[in-house]
């Protein structure tokens, strides 16, 4: 009897737990997306909204261009329904690669597919290019933001097709405001036509081709610029009239000082991985 009572409770109470459980943890890691940088967390939150949990890959503070992922991170993206991904950072291919071998489950969205990318033999890390030579730098622009924000649309709409409604207003009020970032870049970069500016390193590639400017790098293939390519440097800065230097502010803002007292300049930060991109704007517009 005492035998056929605990079976009754094990029936009963232990396997509905178990079931019940399971069901919990999967639906807890439904509404999961994981994103690769900073930047595109502004964008799925701002299109996804809040009925999903975005975690972040590289952490606040750190370079993408020098991020090395762990074990532990792939176990942490393959937790999420989602995976969002630039596509073009080194890190990103090799977790993309693993993914793809460990055959998971898990919706990948490349936010570059379709988009007219810059290829740059500039854009080099520790003498190798980041994924195929191309510029990753692809949030760096409001024109190319409408574009992330479309991929990005498409993307959750595909796998969360209950919340499409949602998605779509969500996307039209953020592209009202990319529009409006990008008319007020456009009236403030007039004067500036064709002029050129200077960077540390080169990750306003596409704001300078989408705004008439052409970006001028110290950092060479990825190291500290030579003697010889400062020199340059000096004359051009002269020669166009610059005054200001900008650098990311993952960067040691040290590595410009010098250059920037030759020729009588002032440095600019950018935070190019803020967590918020409009704060991204604040700045370069009136430089």
């Amino acid at each position: 009897m005492k035998k056929l009572i605990i079976r009754i409770f094990f029936l009963i109470f232990l396997i509905p737990c178990l079931f019940g459980c399971h069901n919990s943890k999967r639906q807890e890691n439904t509404n999961q997306i994981t994103v690769s940088i900073l930047p595109l967390k502004f964008f799925a939150e701002k299109i996804a909204g809040n009925n999903f949990h975005i975690s972040v890959l590289v952490p606040p503070g750190s370079s993408a261009e020098n991020f090395d992922p762990t074990p532990r991170d792939l176990v942490d993206i393959s937790k999420s329904s989602m995976y969002i991904t630039t596509g073009n950072f080194g890190f990103e291919k090799t977790l993309t690669d693993k993914l793809l071998a460990q055959n998971t489950e898990i919706k990948m969205i490349d936010i570059s597919k379709g988009m007219p990318l810059i290829s740059s033999k500039d854009h080099l890390h520790d003498g190798k290019f980041d994924s195929n030579g191309v510029d990753p730098h692809i949030w760096l622009s409001p024109k190319m933001a409408k574009l992330i924000a479309k991929n990005v649309l498409d993307g959750v709409s595909l796998t969360y097709p209950q919340y499409v409604s949602t998605f779509n207003k969500n996307y039209q009020r953020l592209i009202v405001n990319i529009d409006s970032i990008d008319a007020s870049i456009q009236n403030s970069l007039l004067p500036y036509k064709n002029k050129k500016f200077i960077i540390y390193h080169p990750a306003l590639a596409y704001f300078a081709r989408d705004y008439g400017l052409s970006q001028v790098s110290m950092e060479v293939e990825g190291k500290e610029p030579t003697t010889q390519n400062l020199t340059k440097l000096v004359d051009i800065a002269k020669k166009e009239n610059i005054h200001t230097i900008f650098i990311q502010k993952e960067f040691d803002i040290n590595m410009a000082k010098s250059f920037a007292e030759e020729i009588n300049a002032k440095i600019v930060e950018i935070n190019a991985l803020s967590p918020d991109w409009f704060k991204i704007w604040m700045l370069l517009p009136n430089h």
